[in-house]
Formats: C-alpha cells, sequence, structure tokens
C-alpha cells in the first residue's frame, strides 16, 4: 500500500505547479501590457488594466507564500502524527503480546482503513478547494468580461455622441444654407420689383408725357384757333381737342394735385366758368348734342 505521506507530497506538488503556471501567466500578460504602453489602442485602459494585473499578481504571490507556509506546517503535522502513530502502534504491539497474530492483523488493517478515510477526506477537501478556485477564477473573468463590455458600451455611447452632434452641425448648416438663399431670393425679388416698379414709373411718366404734350399741342391750337376768326368752326374743334385733353391728362395722372373749380374740364361752351350755377342741362346738352362735337366723334 502507498504511503499517505508520498500522496500528499503528490498532490502538493501538483497544485505548486498550477499556481506557477498561473503566476507565470499574469506576469507575462503584465509584461505584454508595460511593452504595449504607448499604444493608442491600449491607452485608454491601461492603468486599470495594469492596476488590476499588478493586484492580481500580487494576491497570487501571497496565496502561494501562504500555501507553502501551511503545506510546511501540514508535512510538519503529518510527521508528528506519524511518529505518534508509530510509538502508539509500538505500544499496543508491546501490550498485546499476548495476544493473537490474527486480533494483530486485524487492528493493523482497521487502522489503515481509519488512515485511507482520512486520505480520502483530504482528497475531497483539496478537491473543493480548487473547485472554489476555479470558480473565483471563472468570476474574475466574468469582471473582466463585464467590464470591457461596459468599455465597449461607452465607446459606442461616444460615437453614437459623436455622430450626433456632426448630423446637428449638418442640420445647422443645411438651415444656414437655406437662410441664406432664401435671402438672396428674396433679394433678387425686390431688386426684380423695383426694376419693375421703376419701368412702369418711366412708362407711366413717358405715356403722361405724351398726354401732357398732347394737351399743350391741343391749347396752343385753341388759341390760335380763337385769334384767327378766318377759319369757320375751327375754333369749335380747338376747344372740344382741349376738353379731351385736359381729361386724359386728369385720368393719367402721376402725382393729382388739388384743383380749382375753374381747372376742371366742364362740359360747357365756355372758357371760364365763375360758380358752378353756370352749369345748367341746356348748356351741357348744347355741349354734346353740338354739330362740330358729334361730327368729330363719329368721325
Amino acid at each position: 500500500m502507498d504511503s499517505p505521506n508520498a500522496d500528499s507530497t503528490v498532490l502538493r506538488n501538483d497544485m505548486a505547479s498550477t499556481r506557477d503556471v498561473r503566476l507565470r501567466a499574469l506576469q507575462k500578460e503584465l509584461s505584454d501590457l508595460l511593452k504595449d504602453h504607448n499604444s493608442s489602442d491600449a491607452r485608454s485602459s491601461w492603468k486599470e488594466r495594469h492596476d488590476a494585473l499588478a493586484t492580481e499578481v500580487a494576491t497570487q504571490r501571497q496565496r502561494k507564500s501562504l500555501q507553502r507556509e501551511a503545506s510546511k506546517r501540514r508535512d510538519l503535522t503529518e510527521l508528528l502524527r506519524l511518529h505518534t502513530k508509530s510509538i502508539a502502534t509500538k505500544r499496543r504491539t508491546e501490550r498485546l503480546s499476548d495476544t493473537s497474530k490474527g486480533n494483530l492483523d486485524i487492528e493493523v488493517e482497521y487502522i489503515q482503513d481509519e488512515e485511507g478515510k482520512r486520505m480520502d477526506e483530504r482528497k475531497r477537501e483539496d478537491e473543493r478547494k480548487r473547485e472554489d478556485e476555479r470558480k473565483r477564477e471563472d468570476e474574475r473573468k466574468r469582471e473582466d468580461e463585464r467590464k470591457r463590455e461596459d468599455e465597449r458600451k461607452r465607446e459606442d455611447e461616444r460615437k453614437r455622441e459623436e455622430e450626433r452632434k456632426r448630423e446637428d452641425e449638418r442640420k445647422r448648416e443645411d438651415e444656414r444654407k437655406r437662410e441664406e438663399e432664401r435671402k438672396r431670393e428674396e433679394e433678387r425679388k425686390r431688386e426684380e420689383e423695383r426694376k419693375r416698379e421703376e419701368e412702369e414709373k418711366e412708362k407711366e411718366r413717358k405715356r403722361h408725357d405724351g398726354i401732357k404734350q398732347q394737351y399743350e399741342d391741343a391749347y396752343r391750337e385753341f388759341v390760335q384757333a380763337r385769334e384767327d376768326c378766318s377759319l369757320p368752326d375751327h375754333g369749335l374743334r380747338a376747344f372740344f381737342r382741349l376738353y379731351d385733353a385736359k381729361w386724359d391728362v386728369l385720368k393719367n395722372p402721376i402725382e393729382l394735385q388739388p384743383l380749382a373749380f375753374a381747372e376742371l374740364p366742364w362740359p360747357i361752351l365756355s372758357e371760364h366758368l365763375l360758380s358752378p350755377s353756370e352749369i345748367t342741362m341746356e348748356r351741357v346738352q348744347q355741349f354734346i348734342f353740338h354739330p362740330t362735337r358729334h361730327k368729330d366723334m363719329t368721325k
């Protein structure tokens, strides 16, 4: 049967080897992180990862030191127990010197069974500790994964915020351009409207000047006809043309100023009126139905 002390030693060696492998892996990861310190991709989370790895390395070293101390204490305890057991067995053998060889074998077998149970219990305890260590390692990995996920979410949120700001800036720029275009269009329309008004005013002025010129020509003709009595009906025709020319001026004014009563072209065969009482139905009918005017209008 194998020695219990040998099995315990092998188990402790396996655990120490596993811890050494884990510690070397952590040290290598820390070394790689230090090498990548100047990298732009790792710069943002370098300090956090460095502190976490440094803490874990220190924890592993402390745990390893404590486990070595515990292993030494267990070895000393085991040696003391075996020594005590050896002394007890020796004394029991001496006490049972008169006992048969068969009873001694039974006692030895019982002791070996008890020792085997204790070894099994220690193995289960070691297995439980390894399971707890594995769970803590899994929890650490999940925590690291959660931190990376949070970092990724923050980065995504930052990118979305930057994209939103760029979109808002683009919208403001588009709105500014539309506003400038609208102002230019309004300015262009005002300029076109101003030009049209100026053109209309110029046309109206020219037309009014033409009408005014016709009135002045008619007035000169009337004055000349009034002075020249050798032409029959010429003065009446000139008077009627002057009447029509006055109305053309009044119907197409540029700036109409207040007019006196006598300045209005009344349908009366009189050059000057002093009061409205001089305008009678008979005189108006005489003007309208005068043969000379009727003849000119039918032409």
